[in-house]
């Protein structure tokens, strides 16, 4: 329709890959500009002349700006499986010619666009002149390569005053005294020098838990709800699979994974009548954050319950 005039495609091929591929080249054949970074020519990268759909390439008005990407091997930064574990790798060799790293070109054109911006009186365009982006590495062998692991600290937050690392979310404020580039990374940078991502313990937990290999967002959880491997009481329901239980001695949830849920919140605690957000929930419910928990859920009609209320406010 118009209202997007360029788009940037890095690590993804649309035009073959899409649940509509299709409608994604009809797309991109329309746009003004197209930025691709991939290791070669992609579909979406020769949309504009090598599709079988295009009659007259001379007729494409999209211009395709090409760039060269650094592949894995030659790159520091982490990757995430969908177990949410994200692990660190360090570059390998230098990337060949002209191939960048995607941090190097987010992070050159960053600069580019501050410079372009740094004389406008436009209060819109504030926020871009006023932003620190200052990630220079100076030791990496390439030229605007950014350290990626200071990217990281910032993602994983500081308190301003101090410039101390967060150890976790609950240090997160919102009185402005915190910062932080994603909540979920919370806590896998918590000390100046310590990237958990790196970490390689091997020292099992239980039949199942390795949680010094890597880091796990959030909060270095393997298994999430693992509150449901308890019974109400607190008490594991299988001793052989046992992830998380109530320590009723220390007044408090432990066990072989981050328990996911309020760490002093007894099996036996109920929420009042107004309890709003987390204190809505019962010590004895299987989630750290959920519906409603009154028996009008098991008889699938509408719930007007207090905790139902609060929790939607929340």
């Amino acid at each position: 329709q118009g209202h997007i005039r360029g788009t940037f495609l890095m690590g993804q091929n649309p035009a073959a890959g899409g649940p509509n591929a299709r409608l994604h080249r009809d797309a991109l054949r329309r746009l003004d500009w197209l930025v691709i970074r991939d290791f070669f020519e992609t579909e979406s990268a020769s949309v504009w002349y090598a599709d079988p759909e295009v009659t007259d390439p001379k007729a494409i008005p999209t211009e395709v700006f090409l760039l060269p990407a650094a592949s894995v091997v030659e790159k520091d930064g982490s990757f995430t499986n969908t177990e949410r574990m994200i692990q660190w790798h360090d570059r390998a060799i230098l990337p060949p010619g002209d191939c960048r790293s995607d941090a190097w070109f987010a992070y050159d054109l960053g600069k580019r666009l501050k410079a372009l911006y740094q004389d406008s009186p436009r209060e819109r365009d504030a926020p871009l002149r006023h932003l620190t982006w200052d990630y220079d590495s100076g030791n990496l062998g390439i030229e605007g390569e950014p350290d990626t692991e200071q990217v990281l600290r910032e993602i994983n937050g500081y308190h301003l005053g101090e410039r101390r690392q967060l150890r976790g979310p609950a240090e997160l404020a919102s009185d402005g005294s915190t910062a932080c580039g994603c909540w979920l990374y919370c806590g896998i940078f918590p000390e100046e020098r310590t990237n958990r991502a790196r970490a390689k313990g091997q020292q099992r937990h239980g039949t199942s838990v390795y949680g010094e290999w890597a880091w796990v967002w959030p909060e270095n959880r393997r298994i999430l709800y693992n509150r449901a491997s308890a019974d109400p009481q607190g008490r594991p329901w299988s001793a052989r699979k046992k992830l998380v239980w109530w320590d009723e001695t220390a007044q408090r949830w432990t066990g072989y994974d981050v328990p996911d849920f309020e760490i002093a919140k007894a099996p036996g605690y109920r929420p009042s009548a107004d309890a709003q957000g987390l204190a809505a929930i019962a010590g004895d419910a299987p989630f750290r954050m959920h519906g409603c928990t009154c028996p009008m859920v098991s008889k699938m009609v509408p719930c007007r319950c207090s905790t139902s209320r609060s929790n939607r406010r929340s």
